[in-house]
């Protein structure tokens, strides 16, 4: 009987943890978001890096990609909401395609995101996959140590 009593304690313990994760995770997410700031219409700044939406251009240090339509709207959407799962439901809608009949095709949009992102090098912003769910914009929040790009801007 004690051995369930304390597995009970420690499962409950678990779930408090795993509670506070996701509560502090959020909290980090909407600070990302929050000090996102609209330099002019179109021009986001996130710290390190910045996105043109009319241009579809992420730059962060000297390195500059330009993304394609179905990239962007992705990275766009995902964007909206840095830190939280964006469904495959939801991005499917944005770029028009059914769901799930074309969950491939998304499939595909988001590795050429990455690819994409991938070059500008460890100070990008990354898209990872929650399995099931869908997709999350994680936003580095500084620039890594010896980043010389950044050293030299």
């Amino acid at each position: 009987m004690a051995l369930n009593d304390r597995t009970d304690e420690l499962i409950q313990a678990i779930s408090e943890l795993t509670s506070v994760v996701r509560e502090l995770h959020g909290s980090l997410a909407n600070a990302a978001a929050s000090s996102a700031v609209e330099q002019s219409p179109g021009q986001w700044d996130f710290g390190i890096f910045q996105y043109d939406t009319i241009g579809r251009r992420v730059r962060s240090g000297k390195s500059t990609v330009t993304l394609p339509p179905a990239c962007a709207t992705i990275f766009a959407k995902c964007l909206e909401r840095p830190g939280t799962v964006v469904t495959k439901k939801e991005l499917c809608a944005e770029l028009g395609l059914s769901y799930p009949d074309q969950r491939d095709n998304l499939k595909q949009y988001v590795m050429r995101l990455r690819r994409k992102l991938a070059e500008l090098g460890d100070a990008a912003p990354t898209i990872d996959a929650v399995r099931g769910r869908g997709y999350v914009l994680e936003v580095p929040a500084e620039r890594p140590a010896g980043d010389d790009e950044a050293n030299k801007a």
